[in-house]
């Protein structure tokens, strides 16, 4: 090694110095130590490398032998000025290579990889959560703590791993793999038990031990038997169906729903027991105006979370029973709407202080950061309980049965009344009127949806473009109204008054 740089030296001096030919490395040494400065050579010959990278690059050379490393380094930087690709100069100055291009520190490359990787992914659609890049429609159950499965269904990291060891889920009950013949028999955990259908609906036919039940959109509470139950998510699914035909999207997270066996259980929910503890979960009252109503106070003590539920109630085994099925959808549109246009900051203060907040104050809060007003609120609810086509009609039937009645009952409690006053009165307790307003505000959803007006049709449009993005929508529900009242006539024409 020490003789090829000797000879290395020999030549580049031989080269560079044309009067040194033929004298040895050693003596050129030693006549620049007697008569010559290499400092005062090497700035002659940089002057004369200008430019010139080749030139710059046997001079740095020359200066790496001599020892003269401050000088070596700013001819290596020219070069790289110079010719941006010169391989040797960058490597020497400790540059990194990566992706067709040259960084001067690791520092500057980390950065620009982040750089990239946050444009790739923004190109994708995808959002940082703590270390990584994911879909932004994850984010909502990514910060619940949930994975996905092999079927891609989102799970906590507890189920997952349960499912991994073989544990069988019945409704929202974990059950040990021993077990799973009891389950394949027909029979339902209840408590340490397993009863048959018959014995798990009157165990279940208590507030206290409800049934819960899972589907991939709601999450239904029931005291209800069980066949009927599962009949009220088959009209949950219908009101989830109207309620995305209204606002053109649909929730990502479950729906919860309350589903209760008569009208006595029904009331004794909402107002609540002292009894027994049981707080109310209502504010308004208006589950004594209607067969469906929003739990406002429905607070899960344990989990820490607002429901944001619709309740309702289904008896096969009165008269009104056929009634059942309007309110399961009627409920089930309060969740979903809950679900999509929520009151979080309202929700945040009741969750931080659940026992002491003012219920009135918590009230105007809720209803104040809603984008959709009270009375379209009110309507699509309405309008997927009792004035949606009835899709299970045949060809030939009557696909309108539902809207006939429920004409027929604004017809029989006096008529409209004026359109203005279906947006600005109240639902409440304190309106002998409120269920007639509720009927004649689902009148007006349905007439927007299917009234074919051009002009609402493109307003509806319009709105639901807003609504998904997520941005207000005051200004055009403004326009809505003034369109309906400016085509009452074909309203009044639409639904036979």
């Amino acid at each position: 090694m020490t003789q090829f740089i000797a000879t290395t030296v020999t030549l580049l001096i031989a080269f560079s110095f044309p009067s040194f030919a033929g004298t040895s490395a050693g003596t050129v040494a030693g006549v620049f130590a007697q008569d010559d400065d290499p400092e005062v050579i090497y700035k002659e010959r940089r002057e004369e490398a200008g430019k010139d990278p080749v030139k710059l690059w046997e001079l740095h050379l020359w200066c790496e032998a001599y020892g003269m490393e401050k000088e070596a380094k700013s001819c290596a930087r020219a070069v790289v000025k110079y010719d941006e690709s010169h391989k040797e100069a960058h490597e020497y100055l400790g540059h990194v290579f990566y992706d067709g291009q040259w960084f001067t520190s690791e520092r500057k490359l980390e950065r620009y990889k982040k750089e990239e990787e946050e444009r790739m992914a923004k190109e994708k659609g995808l959002v940082r959560y703590k270390d990584e890049w994911v879909p932004e429609e994850d984010l909502p159950f990514l910060k619940k703590g949930l994975v996905k499965d092999e079927s891609g269904k989102w799970v906590n990291k507890e189920e997952r791993e349960k499912i991994l060891a073989g544990w069988i889920k019945q409704d929202t009950q974990w059950v040990h793999p021993d077990n799973a013949g009891k389950i394949e028999a027909g029979l339902w955990k209840c408590g340490d038990e397993w009863l048959e259908t018959e014995k798990a609906n009157a165990y279940h036919a208590k507030l206290s031990s409800w049934w819960t039940i899972p589907d991939p959109v709601f999450l239904l509470h029931s005291t209800c038997d069980r066949e009927v139950a599962e009949k009220a998510l088959t009209e949950m699914h219908i009101a989830l169906r109207e309620v995305k035909r209204v606002l053109g999207t649909a929730p990502t997270t479950p729906v919860n729903v309350a589903m209760l066996r008569d009208a006595k259980q029904y009331g004794s929910y909402a107002a609540g027991n002292d009894t027994r503890g049981r707080p109310p979960v209502e504010i308004t009252g208006k589950s004594s105006v209607h067969h469906a109503f929003m739990a406002e106070l429905w607070i899960d003590p344990e989990q820490g979370v607002h429901m944001g539920a619709g309740v309702g109630y289904w008896n096969p085994e009165v008269s009104d029973g056929a009634f059942g099925p309007f309110s399961a959808r009627h409920a089930a549109a309060i969740g979903i709407l809950e679900q999509l246009d929520p009151s979080p900051k309202a929700i945040e203060k009741v969750l931080k202080n659940p026992t002491g907040f003012n219920p009135q104050k918590f009230l105007a809060d809720h209803h104040k950061e809603k984008r959709l007003p009270a009375w379209f609120r009110e309507g699509i609810c309405s309008y997927a309980e009792r004035w949606l086509l009835d899709s299970s009609i045949r060809k030939g039937g009557d696909a309108e049965k539902w809207r006939t009645w429920s004409a027929s009952n604004i017809i029989n409690k006096g008529g409209l009344r004026p359109i203005k006053k279906i947006f600005t009165d109240e639902v409440s307790v304190d309106n002998p009127d409120s269920a007639k307003l509720l009927n004649e505000r689902g009148l007006l959803i349905a007439f927007l949806l299917d009234g074919e007006i051009d002009e609402l049709k493109e307003k509806h449009f319009e709105l639901k473009q807003k609504f998904k993005k997520g941005e207000s929508v005051s200004a055009t529900i403004k326009s809505i109204e003034k369109s309906i009242i400016k085509h009452e006539q074909e309203l009044r024409k639409f639904a036979g008054l």
